[in-house]
Order: structure tokens, then sequence, then C-alpha cells
């Protein structure tokens, strides 16, 4: 009976694998460095989107993209043309992405290739290694232009994670003008030169459309002229496209590149945001560059050794909470030497991922009992901020989940900012979304309300009770 048992635990788990890659669930050379960065934390959304825009505008050797995610949709294409302008220019423009999010598409791709973008996807699809696809994926988000400008965080290049979709995230990221943008460069180089990345080509109309070709005898005669001529029309308008796209973002911008303006700095002051903070010490935090990712890798390590070192609060918003093991002990242990920790994640009302929240959910009891100060966000946008405050002296920011795929199979990248100045306007931040939170009380039920699941359907709540039922038990295996 244990045998079978084994087979059937065994089957979830694939299961599980395959529904958290397939679906849109998303879910460090670690370096200290003395010497000053200019930061910024960056919450608006269309800032966010502006300071990557401009960042790319004033490079002049060479602009490192990775992201997890690149889509397909007006906000990604616009991000992709002020690339192929760089690449155009003769800067070297290098991207990585997840080969399981790689939705750039095919006719932007080849104008970028053929304007001098490399471009390499992490962990490309094999049948062969399904397991493996499956399982260990780039997670990180970075940009990095001239190595000294960075912007890490949570956003993927998608419209929702900048304002201009239909399900918007709130999300965080952080520009980082200084010496640590060099480490960041390091670590991108290192991965360039991975096994286990692989090189995007152009693909030329002929051997888009050949299939067509091949079975002319079976189908209409024009297939594969007609495809043909798909793919220009496509190629054409994505060329318009991307002059558009350009014409818009520099007639704005012609009097600050006239005048040689630190475009970024520029764009801050125009939003109301403050100058840059000066800090000394900053840290880049990721994993190791390896196709298989330890258990409890690199980035977690240091992380939880930041955590760990906390003398009286950590304040943590996170949108997936699955405590790991070792999550779970690092928590005994902090409140036990008498440190708060609270934590402010999704609600299933604002979650994107029914799978980890009904995870979270039969565990969130256990989560209480340890003594962890718990609030469920129930704002209007769907909450995928990752970010640690330490004692109000250290600010974390990045792409780490707190979850089982971030600690043992995801690539993570995150930055510690050691920082009296940025911790208390990163718990300023946080706070203002407990602000749109409940607190959960000892029994698990939200503070002022009588229901456990309040402001969601009865569809998503049977739903999520039966994934609790069937897959949620296994989550921490993965």
């Amino acid at each position: 009976m244990k045998y079978y048992f084994r087979i059937f635990k065994n089957y979830l788990l694939v299961l599980l694998l395959i529904c958290a890659a397939f679906s849109n669930l998303s879910y460090g050379s670690e370096s200290s460095l003395g010497g000053e960065n200019g930061i910024s934390i960056i919450d608006d959304d269309q800032i966010a989107l502006e300071v990557r825009f401009d960042a790319i505008a004033m490079a002049k050797r060479e602009v490192l993209v990775s992201y997890f995610l690149i889509n397909d949709d007006e906000t990604a294409r616009k991000f992709l043309s002020m690339l192929w302008k760089k690449a155009s220019e003769g800067v070297r423009v290098r991207i990585i992405v997840d080969a399981l999010y790689n939705k750039i598409p095919l006719a932007y791709r080849n104008h970028l290739i053929n304007s001098g973008v490399k471009i390499k996807v992490y962990n490309k699809r094999n049948i062969l290694r399904l397991g493996e696809m499956i399982k260990y994926r780039l997670h990180d988000k970075l940009l990095i232009v001239d190595g000294k400008h960075l912007v890490i965080g949570g956003r993927n290049i998608h419209e929702d994670y900048f304002g201009n979709g239909d399900n918007n995230y709130k999300d965080r990221d952080v520009y980082v003008k200084g010496p640590v943008a060099q480490e960041a460069k390091l670590y991108h180089d290192s991965l360039w030169e991975a096994e286990h990345l692989s090189d995007i080509n152009f693909k030329s109309h002929h051997n888009r459309c050949r299939i067509y070709k091949a079975s002319e005898n079976r189908s209409p005669k024009d297939r594969y002229q007609s495809c043909l001529e798909d793919m220009k029309r496509m190629s054409d308008l994505a060329i318009k496209e991307i002059e558009r796209n350009l014409y818009q973002y520099y007639s704005d911008r012609r009097q600050q590149i006239l005048s040689q303006k630190d475009l970024v700095i520029d764009t801050l002051k125009e939003m109301g945001v403050a100058d840059l903070e000066r800090v000394d010490r900053a840290e880049v935090i990721h994993d190791d560059i390896s196709r298989w990712k330890r258990r409890n890798g690199r980035a977690s390590t240091r992380l939880y050794e930041i955590l760990m070192s906390a003398e009286k609060s950590i304040i943590i918003e996170n949108p997936y909470l699955v405590l790991t093991d070792e999550l779970e002990q690092l928590f005994k242990e902090l409140i036990s030497d008498g440190v708060t920790v609270s934590i402010v994640t999704n609600s299933l009302k604002t979650t994107d991922g029914i799978l980890p929240q009904a995870a979270y959910l039969n565990d969130s009891l256990n989560i209480l009992k340890i003594g962890v100060r718990l609030y469920e966000f129930f704002g209007d946008k769907r909450l995928h901020s990752k970010s640690f405050v330490v004692d109000d002296k250290i600010a974390i920011i990045g792409t780490y989940n707190l979850d089982p795929r971030s600690q043992n199979l995801n690539t993570e990248t995150l930055i510690a900012i050691y920082d009296k100045e940025s911790a208390l306007l990163l718990r300023k931040r946080i706070e203002e979304n407990i602000a749109l939170s409940y607190e959960l009380q000892k029994n698990g039920l939200p503070v002022g309300r009588n229901e456990r699941l309040p402001e969601v359907s009865f569809t998503k709540r049977l739903m999520t009770r039966m994934i609790q039922a069937v897959f949620a038990p296994f989550a921490k295996d993965l």
C-alpha cells in the first residue's frame, strides 16, 4: 500500500510542476561595495518604465538585459524598440530571457538580430529533459547600462507590470547609479557564457514557411507564398512600429538629449521624486552560474544570513508565501530571540496564483502559531513586490519569493541596501500597503471579518479548496 501511495504522490508532484511551469504563476556573486551609489526606490509604474527607457537612451557602450518574461504587447515592444536603436548605433546589446517565457515576436526578433542585438534563452525547451526544463527557470529582472546604471526589482517586461494592462500588479524596483551596477554586469557576463544558455538566431521567412512548401501536394498551392507575404507584412509593420515608438520617445526628450542632461535624474525630478539617495554600501545578491540550482542556493543563503542578523524587527512584503523548512526554522529562532516578524502577502482576492495561495492557506495557521504577524492585501492590484526591511537599517528588494521555487530552483537576484534612510522609506512604502490589508487573528480570520476568504467569488473559493486538498499538501516537497 505504501508503494502505491508513493507512486500517487510522485504523480501529483509531476502534475504540480507542470501546472507551475506552464501557467502564468510566479511564482549573488555577492558583493559588498565601498564607494557612493545613488539609489532610488521606485514603486510608481510609469516612472519605472520611463527610467528603463531613459537608462537605455543614455547608453554609450553596452546594454545588458535579463528577464524571466519579455512579452508581446505594446509596452514590451516599446522596450525592444529602444534596444533596437541602441544596437543600430553600435552599442553592444545582449538579452537573456527564460526560454518558457520568451514572447518576443518573430518580426521584432529578426529586426533586433539584424541590428546587432544578441539574444539567448535560459534552459531552452527540450522534451528529453522535461523535468529539468520545468524545474529550473531564470527568474532574474535586470537592466544594466554601461556598467554604471542598474534597474533591479520585481517587474517583468509586460504591460501588467507598468500599469498598462487589464490585470495590473503592484510592484517595486530600485534604480542604482554607481559602482554596484558593475557587480550586476559581472554576473550577467558570467551567465552569458553558461552552457545552458542557447543562442536565438535570425529565422528567415523561407524557414518559417517551408513547412507549407514541403506539403504543397496536400494543401492549396499558394499556402507557401501566402505565408511569405504574411511574414513580409508583419516585418514591415514591426519596423514601422519601431520607428513610431522611437519618434514618440525621442521627440519628447529632444531638449534633454541636446543639453546632455542625465535623463533618469530629469525624469525622476519631473515626476516629483527626490534626488538619488547617496548610499556608501550596497550588495548585489544572485545565485551561482549553474544549470541545476542546489537546494537552498547562494541567493537564499545570503538572504537568510541577513535576516538572521536582525535584532529588533523584520518587515516583509511578498506575493507568494509557502514557507520551506529552512524559512520556518529561521522565523522560529528570530521570534524566540525577541525579533518581531511581520509579513504582508496576497489575499485570495488579489493573488494571480491559486496554486501557491492554496499552499499558503493550508499553512497560514501554522505561520501564525510561530508568532509571525500576517497581513493579507486587499488593494485593487495584484501584489508582486518582494521586499525586506531589517531593523530599519537594511532594505532588500528583488525577485525572491518566500517559497520553495525561489529557494531551491529558480535563479534569483536582489539588492541589499545598507542605509537607514532607504530602509525607513521602504518600510513606509510597505506600511502603505499594509493599510490596504487585513491582519489575521490567531484563529486565521481577518480582523473585523467573520469569514476567512472575504470578497472572493464562490467559483474561486471552490477551486482553491479543491487545490488545497489535492495539490497544496505537496507544495513544500518542491
